[in-house]
């Protein structure tokens, strides 16, 4: 047991642990969840920095799952990377080179922090908080932006009734 707590401080030792934000589109992917026959964001992601450090694999963790098809603006992940020193910003931006244009990584830094019983940042445990947007448009048919119909709900069939719409939104806060 003593042999397998050494090795694992050797091996956190030998690896940093950053953070970044990534948000995509989620419209090409299985979910944030890595999936072996899918395509997810959090495989998309794991390639990406393997091709960019040279190493065999990384795991990306996020702080929450999404399903199919859902997109995200901010979500915090967390990487651990073999020890040689990587500039963050210039894993940034290799990794926008890398990544396809429906996913982008954001405010990479290292993450250095540790809780009072020593353990280090963690997208899931350190999170704090989430916001979930629901966006509709409710105008005459003639009226929607056509740039947004993926991204929004076009209800124009008949009036929205925004009592109901206040009650029933009461108890998701």
């Amino acid at each position: 047991m003593l042999l397998t707590a050494v090795g694992a401080a050797i091996a956190a030792a030998a690896t940093a642990r950053y953070r970044a934000r990534v948000s995509y589109d989620g419209g090409a992917y299985a979910g944030m969840q890595y999936q072996p026959t899918r395509p997810t964001v959090q495989g998309t992601l794991q390639r990406a920095l393997a091709r960019r450090c040279q190493m065999p694999a990384v795991r990306v963790v996020a702080a929450g799952r999404t399903d199919a098809g859902v997109h995200a603006r901010g979500q915090a992940v967390h990487f651990d990377l073999d020890s040689g020193t990587y500039d963050p910003a210039d894993l940034e931006r290799s990794l926008g080179a890398l990544l396809p244009p429906d996913l982008a990584v954001s405010h990479v830094e290292r993450a250095g922090e540790v809780d009072g019983a020593g353990r280090s940042w963690h997208a899931i445990f350190w999170a704090t908080g989430k916001r979930y947007s629901y966006r509709l448009y409710a105008g005459p048919p003639g009226g929607r932006d056509p740039t947004t119909r993926l991204y929004r709900h076009h209800a124009h069939s008949s009036p929205l009734d925004l009592d109901a719409m206040r009650y029933a939104a009461a108890a998701l806060v």
